[in-house]
């Protein structure tokens, strides 16, 4: 009795991780763009943005992942582990597009495409895996603080014009609260192009767009990914 009691909070536990993440997204997303006017998105998509800037956008969305890869396989070096840089690649695809299905699946399916096919150890690979994270997040930490300092004017004045009060510039960047507002993706590129006078209309459209375009470049990677594993290893076999 006991031991079902525990595998059913077990199971519990892993479906709230799974739909909780989902839900708030869906949440957030519609909190985000419940006054929209979506009549002006056909109109902007179709006369107001310019395509081949859209589309060169899409080679430093691949660069990023192919640089992600090699470094990857750079802190696997020092473990002994060596595996082939297109797998490494091909495997940052995969887990790209399988965190969109479920999200944070992707670190283990990286993690799973190595030890299939490059005999890496799985815990070897999770380990890296979770040092690149802090160390992304330590940078991501980095790079917002200095963002913020470089642009303390437009912020000040962003905060006069709407009244907000806050303590010091250290309480800002310490605040639970000011890094959760940084979370949501389009919550956040919404407000800091109003930052810079953008209307709310426009600032929408082009995170729908640039959303929109990324998710389908994840998608296409990770088909390609998918196709060329077995591909580029079936001299292996």
């Amino acid at each position: 009795m006991k031991n079902e009691e525990l595998r059913m909070k077990k199971l519990l536990k892993k479906t709230l991780k799974l739909i909780l993440p989902i839900v708030l997204g869906g949440f957030i997303l519609y909190w985000v763009y419940r006054d929209f006017d979506f009549s002006r998105v056909g109109e902007v998509l179709r006369h107001g943005t310019n395509w081949w800037w859209m589309l060169f956008s899409l080679l430093f969305g691949v660069l990023a992942q192919v640089f992600r890869g090699w470094r990857w396989r750079q802190t696997l070096e020092p473990l002994d582990a060596f595996p082939r840089r297109s797998d490494c690649v091909n495997a940052i695809f995969i887990s790209y597009a399988a965190s969109l299905v479920v999200p944070r699946i992707g670190e283990v399916s990286r993690c799973g495409v190595l030890a299939k096919y490059d005999n890496v150890s799985f815990a070897k690979s999770l380990g890296t895996v979770v040092t690149e994270r802090l160390v992304d997040t330590l940078t991501i930490f980095l790079i917002t603080g200095i963002t913020v300092l470089l642009q303390m004017p437009v912020f000040v004045t962003f905060l006069e014009n709407t009244g907000t009060k806050i303590p010091s510039f250290a309480y800002l960047l310490t605040s639970v609260w000011f890094y959760i507002v940084l979370g949501p993706w389009h919550f956040a590129i919404m407000e800091m192009m109003m930052l810079y006078g953008v209307n709310v209309t426009d600032a929408g459209i082009f995170a729908l767009i640039v959303h929109g375009i990324q998710t389908f470049l994840v998608v296409l990677l990770g088909v390609y990914g998918l196709a060329a594993l077995p591909f580029t290893n079936r001299q292996r076999k």
